[in-house]
């Protein structure tokens, strides 16, 4: 887990949207996908459940955000 896949991950769930987060981070859709994938990897369990294009953070996700935010907020 780094520290970009915590930035990334707390915009997609700021934004509501990876396109969201794309475009508050300045990084193409593919990008976000991927570092979200990546955290989801490390984590060994999904961060959002997909909604069609809508994303709901899952437990753990939520756990990731908190997470996020403390190593943010230092």
């Amino acid at each position: 887990m780094s520290l970009r896949q915590l930035e990334v991950l707390k915009t997609v769930a700021e934004a509501g949207s990876m396109a969201g987060a794309g475009r508050r981070l300045y990084m193409t859709g593919p990008a976000i996908t991927q570092q979200v994938q990546q955290l989801e990897k490390a984590l060994g369990m999904p961060v959002f459940d997909r909604l069609g294009r809508r994303l709901q953070l899952t437990a753990v996700g939520e756990r990731a955000l908190a997470a996020a935010n403390d190593v943010h907020s230092r």
